[in-house]
């Protein structure tokens, strides 16, 4: 029965659902799914630490291996207060796919403890909004950050435009 609702009661369906409740929305059947996965990525938060460390390191692997989720992400959070490997790992394979991303916030990062993983020709042609340590941004606008809103955690903050 659900599969026989036009697309636009489910995406009505769906925009009423609380945002914590949406992957149980995907599993509903394929429709359900194609519909509720961009907007399940559109915001993705993220602040791992303990046991959370891993499931932020899946998230990141979604974006970097499934294109339908990578073209969702708009807006991209990831908070650490830990230096993790893997996580930087991840992220910066990440960042080679989020070609729709406006926002990236790393609050919490050390820019020198994930250099290596941040891959300079990261192609973010959509960012417009960065708030992190400067040594990410710096590894990732050669591309086309020229037009970007930097808001530094730091006392190096600027705004470029």
């Amino acid at each position: 029965m659900l599969a026989q609702l036009p697309t636009e009661l489910k995406i009505n369906i769906i925009e009423h659902v609380d945002k914590r409740s949406l992957p149980a929305v995907l599993l509903i059947n394929s429709s359900f799914h194609e519909i509720t996965e961009p907007i399940l990525y559109s915001v993705v938060w993220l602040s791992p630490s303990g046991r959370a460390i891993q499931f932020a390191v899946e998230c990141l692997h979604a974006m970097a291996t499934k294109p339908s989720v990578a073209a969702a992400v708009r807006t991209l959070y990831v908070s650490l207060d830990d230096v993790v490997q893997e996580l930087f790992e991840a992220l910066g394979a990440a960042l080679l796919k989020l070609e729709n991303l406006k926002r990236l916030e790393l609050p919490g990062w050390d820019g020198t403890s994930c250099m290596e993983h941040i891959p300079r020709d990261s192609p973010l042609p959509s960012l417009r909004h960065y708030y992190g340590p400067a040594e990410v941004l710096d590894g990732i606008q050669s591309v086309v950050l020229a037009t970007v809103h930097i808001e530094a955690w730091s006392t190096r903050g600027a705004v470029v435009s």
